[in-house]
């Protein structure tokens, strides 16, 4: 009988909920998990993981320092955890990328090493000299990488291709909800729970780190008082919106519900909301344009309605699908003109519309689990330069 492919899952944020989904997708494909990574909160957390130590978000600096400080003990740190040699190695973000190449050089040549890059900071994409010298270490990594995991084939298009980084070939994992053994599909579909049901309700679910959203949502509100009600869940990024707090509590239409279980929430949180944003212009022109985030199929599994902007790969999915409202162009007068426009026979409609969709647009099965770890499992390391993965058999 042949042994499970053994994975050693690099992590930059052991504290981010998505490091550990990815786990879970890789051991109901039927592999065996190791993690290893950096943490951001000293705290104890229900999965087990080998800390490498602490590090800030958006000091790169000590990021940095923390990953060139652990390159030289890597290997000993690893064996005296008791961890043992894999059979892949996946790396999420660059620098668990530089620790992988670290162990793949170690351990031998012959391990695949998978990049996962699932967000591409600004950093990456700029003109800048140091921009350009991020992505000259990226690209140099790149050649010793055996496979690229994207979440939207825009990040092949307009960074992999457009930067003309090296041709390793790309495989499109997108962010759809990991069913948890068919439970979701046997939820019934939620129908909306506000206490004000002729009001429209918006929900902003996730990290929330988007300035310009916080300033628009606050203002359409104030522009029609009492029309619209903003329900918001998740973790703000007070470094990115200082101010947040302030603004919620400032306006009786704004209202923040905290942090929420993923996926035990799901079902409830979305219920609240007629409408879930999906417009962030945190990196606009970059990755906020390119991504195809969580809220996006989480949103749609649970009937609300998706509000994109036109240009961007969310506003492409949705026209391609036929759903959700998409805005041409991110003023506040376009804003309030489509969203007072909107009738309740309307969003009835489009939510109905939402709901016909196939599930499978929107959640990841046990089938698609099986196919990724088997892609792992079959990796060689023969030239290729069809740009598409290489497979046994």
């Amino acid at each position: 009988m042949r042994e499970p492919l053994n994975i050693l899952y690099l992590a930059h944020d052991l504290d981010d909920a998505a490091i550990w989904r990815r786990k879970d997708m890789f051991e109901r494909g039927g592999a065996t998990v190791d993690v290893v990574g950096f943490e951001r909160k000293q705290v104890d957390r229900a999965h087990s993981a080998l800390s490498l130590g602490t590090t800030r978000d958006g000091d790169f600096k000590q990021r940095i320092w923390r990953v060139v400080s652990n390159l030289p003990f890597l290997p000993r740190t690893i064996k005296r955890s008791g961890l043992q040699r894999p059979d892949v190695i996946v790396a999420r973000n660059m620098e668990a990328l530089a620790l992988g190449l670290r162990l793949k050089a170690h351990w031998g040549g012959d391990i695949p090493l998978v990049y996962e890059l699932l967000d591409i900071h600004r950093l990456q994409h700029g003109q800048s000299a140091k921009s350009k010298a991020v992505r000259a270490v990226e690209a140099w990594m790149l050649k010793s990488t055996d496979l690229v995991m994207i979440s939207s084939e825009a990040f092949k298009t307009n960074y992999l291709d457009a930067f003309e980084m090296p041709d390793v070939p790309t495989l499109l994992i997108e962010n759809k909800v990991l069913l948890r053994d068919g439970q979701m599909l046997e939820r019934p579909r939620p129908q909306r729970q506000v206490a004000s049901p002729e009001r429209i309700a918006i929900g902003w679910f996730g990290i929330l780190r988007c300035s310009w959203t916080l300033s628009q949502l606050d203002a359409l509100t104030r522009a029609l008082p009492g029309q619209f009600e903003i329900v918001m869940r998740g973790r703000p990024a007070l470094d990115q919106m200082p101010d947040f707090h302030e603004t919620v509590e400032a306006n009786p239409d704004l209202q923040f519900g905290g942090a929420y279980r993923w996926p035990d929430d799901l079902p409830s949180i979305y219920a609240e909301c007629d409408f879930v944003w999906m417009i962030d212009r945190f990196d606009s022109g970059g990755n906020s344009d390119w991504l195809l985030p969580n809220r996006l199929y989480e949103g749609a599994l649970f009937g609300a309605i998706p509000i994109g902007l036109n240009g961007t790969a969310i506003a492409a999915r949705l026209q391609a699908i036929g759903i959700g409202l998409v805005l041409d162009d991110i003023s506040l007068d376009t804003l309030a003109q489509a969203m007072s426009q909107v009738q309740r026979v309307q969003i009835n409609s489009m939510r109905t519309d939402v709901l016909s969709q196939n599930l499978g647009k929107w959640v990841t099965d046990q089938s698609e689990c099986r196919a990724l770890v088997k892609t792992l499992s079959n990796l060689k390391h023969e030239p290729n330069t069809s740009g598409q993965p290489v497979m046994d058999g």
